[in-house]
């Protein structure tokens, strides 16, 4: 049940920060996909809910942290690229729900769903190397999604004989586990936002005004 909150304190630093800094919305989207297809192929295939169960909590979670992005992002989101996803999203969703999507498509999608992965976790990696810093990622959300990871590992290799489910479960693990590795890579300074110890005040010499004599 971890996987109801996982994406919690990510989503709770957010909104207290009131800053998306630092976090790459792009990552989120490709997140929202590859939840998407995990769910999609899963449920079409028979699969046991626990090898895929918690993609459908965190494609809910990562949807309220693609808004927070949109709200506190330094520059703000256009109207064109949010309606551009919401209308992709809508469409997917209504593909996999109305059962659309023919067989061969899902196989396709699933061997795609390895490179989304990589195309959503790849942008943070990168943002985080080039500014030496974390931003306001969270780092039990990154811990939680590289322990979930694992779990799904050993689930999968338990209940499913999968190569594809197993290979996109590794592929999570190897990247949500260099993010969380960034938290002890790239420490913050510990005396960047020190106050500066004030020197003890010198007394002010008082002039004394002389009076200038006509």
């Amino acid at each position: 049940m971890g996987s109801l909150l996982v994406k919690v304190p990510q989503i709770l630093k957010i909104w207290s920060n009131k800053s998306a800094e630092g976090i790459s919305i792009s990552s989120f989207y490709w997140e929202l996909v590859v939840y998407l297809l995990s769910c999609g192929y899963n449920i079409r295939y028979g699969n046991p809910f626990s090898t895929y169960g918690e993609n459908a909590f965190m494609f809910f979670q990562s949807t309220i942290l693609v808004f927070l992005c949109w709200s506190f992002s330094k520059g703000g989101v256009s109207i064109v690229e949010k309606i551009t996803v919401l209308g992709g999203f809508g469409a997917m969703i209504t593909l996999i729900a109305l059962n659309l999507v023919p067989d061969r498509i899902y196989t396709m999608m699933a061997i795609l769903s390895l490179v989304l992965l990589i195309m959503a976790r790849l942008p943070q990696i990168l943002i985080n190397m080039k500014h030496k810093s974390t931003g306001q990622l969270s780092i039990i959300t990154c811990f939680l999604n590289f322990a979930g990871c694992l779990a799904r590992i050993f689930t999968t290799l338990r209940e499913v004989s999968d190569v594809l489910v197993l290979a996109t479960h590794l592929t999570g693990a190897a990247l949500n586990g260099i993010i969380f590795l960034h938290f002890f890579i790239y420490k913050p300074a510990k005396g960047a936002d020190a106050k500066t110890k004030t020197s003890p005040k010198k007394s002010p010499t008082k002039k004394t005004e002389t009076k200038k004599e006509r």
